[in-house]
C-alpha cells in the first residue's frame, strides 16, 4: 500500500513533466551510406537504468541495449556507433523483441 506522502510527490512529479531521460552520456548523429542515424545514451528516469536507443531517419525510436551504470553505458555507445557505420544494421528491441534490418 502506498502512503500519502509518496502518492503526493507522485502526482507533483507526473504535474511538473516527468522528464523520461537523466544523465546522458552522448548523443551522436551520423549518415551512414543512405540512412541518418541518431544514437542516444543515457540515463532512464523509468526504468532507472542506462540505455541506448537508435532513431533511424524517421523511425520510431528502438531500445537497443540496457546498462547497469554509467561506465559500462559509454562503452557500449561506442560500440553501437562502430556497429551503425557499416550495413547492414541489425537493430534488436529490447523492450518487445522485434527485430529491425536496415539495408
Amino acid at each position: 500500500m502506498i502512503n500519502t506522502n509518496d502518492f503526493l510527490n507522485f502526482l507533483d512529479t507526473l504535474s511538473a513533466g516527468f522528464d523520461i531521460r537523466g544523465d546522458v552520456v552522448d548523443t551522436t548523429e551520423l549518415i551512414n551510406n543512405k540512412h541518418f542515424i541518431t544514437i542516444d545514451t543515457c540515463y532512464t528516469n523509468d526504468t532507472g537504468r542506462y540505455e541506448t536507443g537508435i532513431k533511424i531517419d524517421s523511425d520510431e525510436w528502438i531500445i537497443v541495449e540496457s546498462y547497469p551504470n554509467r561506465a559500462s553505458a559509454v562503452i557500449g555507445h561506442d560500440e553501437w556507433i562502430k556497429r551503425c557505420n557499416t550495413l547492414p544494421i541489425e537493430l534488436l528491441n529490447i523492450q518487445d523483441g522485434e527485430i529491425y534490418i536496415y539495408e
